[in-house]
């Protein structure tokens, strides 16, 4: 980063470009058994930095604790550099808070999603079995996570249980039907539908060895 910052320094273009630096997801480091990612959505899993620059335009060093997805991105560079979002998309713009303008709501549900997995043995030398997808909801303190074929459902307190290792679901079943009742909702609304685009042959071969597509 402090490469690109000083060569924006060194082209005369830092005061004229947004900078926005994030990540597509965390690393287990063994926290639930598992070292890498894809796999889970735990929050080492699923938390990843987000983190804005454009001088003249962006307070300083602000920091804003509060709840937001990837899909945020996109309409809030947009709104910052003066354009308007696409019709139908789904995030919300950040940008009245990244200009210290607006709180965020700390109570906004952010929805959470792993990729089906058709087979059952994998990662981690083929120690951790999984099976078909996961969702789950976070709300405030609380996060709810259920895996479809498995049949798994867990319940946490982040305030109280920030690594996520007591499951909750038993002992609180109100906060669970409130938060599958949000999960479903969310899945029963109407997929958006967006233009398909050819892949180039190399395109495809790169994307495959990241590991997204089969």
């Amino acid at each position: 980063m402090g490469a690109l910052l000083q060569g924006l320094e060194d082209l005369g273009l830092a005061d004229a470009t947004l900078v926005i630096v994030t990540g597509d997801h965390g690393e287990g480091l063994m926290k639930h058994g598992m070292l890498g990612h894809a796999v889970n959505l735990y929050e080492e899993a699923v938390r990843v930095p987000l983190l804005m620059r454009w001088p003249g335009q962006l307070p300083r060093g602000r920091v804003v604790d509060g709840p937001v997805a990837a899909i945020d991105i996109a309409p809030t560079a947009l709104e910052l550099l003066g354009f308007a979002p696409p019709s139908g998309h789904e995030g919300e713009s950040l940008a009245r808070a990244a200009r210290g303008e607006a709180d965020l709501d700390p109570e906004r549900p952010i929805y959470l999603h792993r990729r089906t997995y058709e087979s059952s043995w994998v990662a981690d030398m083929g120690r951790l079995y999984v099976n078909g997808s996961q969702s789950g909801i976070r709300q405030g303190r609380w996060k709810y996570i259920e895996g479809d074929l498995l049949k798994t459902r867990e319940l946490f307190d982040l305030e109280s249980d920030r690594w996520e290792q007591r499951n909750l679901v038993s002992s609180h079943p109100e906060k669970v039907r409130e938060l599958v009742g949000r999960l479903d909702e969310q899945r029963r609304r109407p997929e958006s539908d967006p233009q398909e685009s050819e892949l180039s042959p190399e395109d495809r071969e790169a994307l495959k060895a990241l590991g997204y597509v089969e």
